[in-house]
């Protein structure tokens, strides 16, 4: 520590400089850090039984989610429904990013009470997609962005957009706790050095190694342990948790 404050002191104009750089690029990494993921390479029952049912069942390549598209006025059946139903999923059948659009007024004849609400005003639409579960999470929200409608209420249910939802708020949270807490630690880093250089150091080197690692782990290819939803809709839809159902709009 001797050796270390001779040099620190010595060259404190260097030292200075380079806290402020890492302080600096702590604060970029923070802002613009990775993106929280789920990783499924842990050695537990649950990962081990995905990669099982992977190897032995067979299964499709993209993921896929649900749309739920509501209005107050009209039903099924009529064609100011279809019209606006049509309008309001129309950009999905060009994103080269959707491999599949089924709606009521596309779907067989013994699919379609499975995909129209009892009262009639409220249909399901599945939508696929040509991405793996890790890169759907993840554009999920552009790709939800573009199904709008004046007149029909819109939610989404499924492992995609659930899944993009603990991810949007999880980052959330990490960005304010750690808003609260660098100002704290850096209240006590001076208690403890009497110097603010040093209290810099120390944080700049701290939050610039946590961001570069956050960075690192989003980079990393994960494999997820979620599947897409692969459950047939009852036609009162009386057995739908309150859980799954994502947003309205």
């Amino acid at each position: 520590m001797r050796r270390w404050g001779h040099f620190v002191y010595r060259r404190r104009k260097a030292v200075l400089a380079a806290s402020l750089v890492c302080f600096v690029l702590s604060i970029i990494g923070l802002l613009t850090g990775g993106q929280p993921i789920n990783a499924g390479n842990y050695d537990v029952e649950s990962v081990r039984a995905a990669n099982l049912e992977g190897r032995q069942l067979p299964s499709t390549t993209g993921s896929s989610f649900t749309l739920i598209l509501t209005s107050a006025q009209s039903t099924f059946g009529q064609p100011a429904f279809e019209t606006a139903v049509d309008a309001a999923v129309a950009p999905l059948r060009h994103d080269s990013r959707v491999s599949a659009l089924a709606t009521p007024y596309t779907a067989s004849p013994t699919t379609v009470p499975l995909m129209v609400s009892t009262n009639r005003h409220s249909v399901l639409v599945q939508v696929g997609v040509k991405l793996d579960f890790a890169e759907a999470r993840s554009q999920y929200g552009d790709i939800r962005g573009e199904v709008r409608s004046s007149s029909l209420s819109i939610s989404a249910t499924g492992n995609v957009p659930l899944a993009y939802d603990f991810d949007t708020y999880l980052a959330s949270d990490l960005r304010r706790s750690e808003v609260v807490s660098l100002p704290l630690a850096l209240i006590l880093l001076v208690i403890v050095f009497t110097t603010g250089v040093a209290a810099l150091l120390c944080l700049g080197v701290g939050v610039f190694g946590c961001s570069a690692a956050s960075a690192r782990r989003s980079r990393s290819p994960t494999q997820s342990t979620s599947r897409p939803m692969r459950s047939t809709w009852s036609r009162s839809w009386g057995s739908a948790s309150p859980s799954t159902i994502h947003c309205s709009s």
